[in-house]
Parts: structure tokens; sequence; C-alpha cells
């Protein structure tokens, strides 16, 4: 009878577990060397679309008109950050990839989403 009582608490103390796991709010976390109001830019130097976004922002000065940090993923320290920024905006890993920008709490993926939205900005200056 022992055991079936112990079995007992076994069981509500892992649902409980569930429960504050699953409801548990999401936090945006502060990494080391990148404030939340910044916006990060991740790519990878041999990614052709981070090519095309890099070659639009020489093009039209957008880094003079929008403070941004690149990111590249190929080195540890910037590949976790980009998973937990794309953990934060629910991105499903099949579907990661570069080019990435995070704008301190929306992710925009691709290069026409991260075009329109650094001519947002820039429009809005």
């Amino acid at each position: 009878m022992n055991k079936k009582i112990l079995g007992y608490i076994a069981l509500v103390i892992v649902v409980i577990l569930a429960i504050f796991l699953i409801f548990k709010p999401k936090e945006v976390a502060q990494t080391p060397g990148a404030e939340s109001a910044d916006i990060l830019l991740f790519s990878r130097y041999d990614c052709p679309h981070c090519q095309e976004v890099e070659a639009y922002i020489n093009q039209n000065k957008i880094e003079e008109q929008v403070k941004f940090i690149k990111k590249e993923v190929h080195i540890e320290e910037n590949a976790l950050l980009f998973m937990d920024k794309a953990a934060i905006c629910e991105i499903p890993e099949e579907v990661m990839g570069v080019p990435m920008l995070w704008d301190g709490k929306t992710c925009f993926i691709g290069t026409d989403d991260i075009i329109n939205y650094l001519n947002g900005v820039v429009a809005t200056k």
C-alpha cells in the first residue's frame, strides 16, 4: 500500500512540473553583448540569400540609418543566440535558417522580409 501512495505522489509531482513547464511565461533572455533593443542580423558567409541582404544594405547605406549588429551563425556563440531568438519566435527547427533578423521581439526570415523590415525602419526616420 505504501508503494501505491508513493506512486500517486510521484505522479502528482510529475503533473505539477509538466503544468509549470507548459504554462511558464516566455521571457526575452538578455544575452551578453546584445541589449534587447538591438536589432540582430543573423547570416552566414556562404549563404547566397545572406549575400543579397548584405548587398542591399551596402547599396542603400542602411547601416548609416539603422543600428544593428551582424552575427555570423558559423560561430558557436552566435549560433546559440540565433537558436534562442528563433525559439522565442516559435520557429520550428525544420524552417530555421538565415538570413534572419531579430528586432527585439519579432523574427524576420528571408531576403524579402528583412529588406521590407529595413525599408520600414528607414521610412519612419
